[in-house]
C-alpha cells in the first residue's frame, strides 16, 4: 500500500490520545483547522484506477469539498464501493 498525499496549502491535522489500558487521559490536536486543497497529484488518480475501494475520511478538515477531490472521488464511485466515514462538518456525500 502507498500513501498518496493531497497537496494542500496547511499542515496535515495531527490527533494526539493517551490512554492507560481502556480509559482515555487526554487528546491534544494540532495542524489546520481546514484544509485548502493546492493540487491532486497524478499518482492519486493512477492508484484510484488500480484500488478494490475507497475509504474517505478528512475528520471535517474540507479537503473532500474541494472540486478536483469531489470529480477523483465520483470517478472512483462509479467503478467500486466508497466507503464515507461520516462527520458532522463535512459537505454533502453525493456526487
Amino acid at each position: 500500500m502507498e500513501l498518496i498525499r493531497l497537496d494542500c496549502a496547511e499542515p496535515t491535522a495531527v490527533k494526539t490520545r493517551l490512554r492507560a489500558g481502556d480509559h482515555p487521559l487526554l487528546r491534544w490536536d494540532t495542524g489546520a483547522g481546514r484544509v485548502t486543497v493546492t493540487g491532486v497529484p497524478a499518482a492519486a488518480e493512477r492508484a484510484l484506477a488500480e484500488v478494490a475501494g475507497v475509504l474517505v475520511a478528512d475528520y471535517g478538515r474540507g479537503c473532500t469539498a474541494d472540486p478536483a477531490v469531489r470529480r477523483l472521488l465520483a470517478r472512483g464511485a462509479a467503478s467500486r464501493p466508497v466507503v464515507w466515514d461520516p462527520h458532522p462538518h463535512w459537505p454533502d456525500v453525493s456526487f
